[in-house]
């Protein structure tokens, strides 16, 4: 949502830009009209670029992250969309009531997790094991699950396979929940950082109050 918002800021002013040096080029400095569109176009670009400059900065020197950094976050976070996907269409295949409700789990906490470290990337270093393995184990998972139970034929063997799947799955979904919980704590050490400031500068009016009477 933020990428959108950022992209129609830096489109507007480019576009704004671009229009008021056309105005200013054909009317006040007798341009062609063709001229004043391409430069007024020429502006259009560099101002939006610049402007994606300025906001990428701000990106880096709020996340504490450096350019290299946080395109590798992003190259990661796009596979994880990509693998959530394939996460996706596997459940949907599901006949088995328990088997869809193992992996819906899956694809809930996985998608817990890239939600989060979408809107704060700095913390995709505190959970490289769940982008390196957790959520490529379950997608494998997940597709041969779907496929084995789908396409093969129903016997002793085939049957064992499916429920040794259903146990790993039930691994994978305690790691997963693992990962969230690292997450998690980090927002909770910052409400808790937060509730004691609070509680700290009240103590300090009631003092001040009880000082004053």
């Amino acid at each position: 949502m933020m990428s959108i918002i950022r992209f129609a800021v830096r489109s507007l002013l480019g576009a704004c830009s671009g229009f008021i040096v056309w105005l200013i080029t054909y009317f006040n400095m007798d341009f062609t009209f063709l001229f004043s569109s391409l430069t007024a176009l020429g502006a259009s670009i560099f101002i939006y670029f610049i402007v994606k400059w300025i906001q990428l900065a701000r990106i880096y020197r709020k996340y504490g992250l450096t350019r290299k950094e946080y395109q590798f976050i992003l190259k990661n976070l796009k596979q994880a969309s990509g693998k959530l996907r394939r996460l996706q269409r596997s459940i949907i295949n599901l006949r088995s009531i328990s088997a869809f409700r193992q992996f819906y789990e899956t694809q809930k906490l996985s998608r817990k997790i890239v939600k989060t470290v979408k809107i704060q990337p700095q913390l995709f270093f505190t959970n490289e094991e769940f982008f390196y393995k957790h959520l490529d184990s379950a997608v494998e998972i997940a597709e041969k699950y779907s496929l084995l139970s789908s396409q093969a034929p129903v016997n002793p063997d085939v049957r064992h396979t499916l429920q040794e799947a259903k146990k790993s799955i039930s691994i994978v979904n305690s790691k997963l929940e693992a990962d969230l919980m690292k997450l998690m704590s980090h927002e909770i050490q910052k409400l808790n950082v937060e509730i004691d400031y609070i509680k700290l500068h009240n103590q300090w009016d009631q003092d001040k109050n009880g000082i004053k009477k």
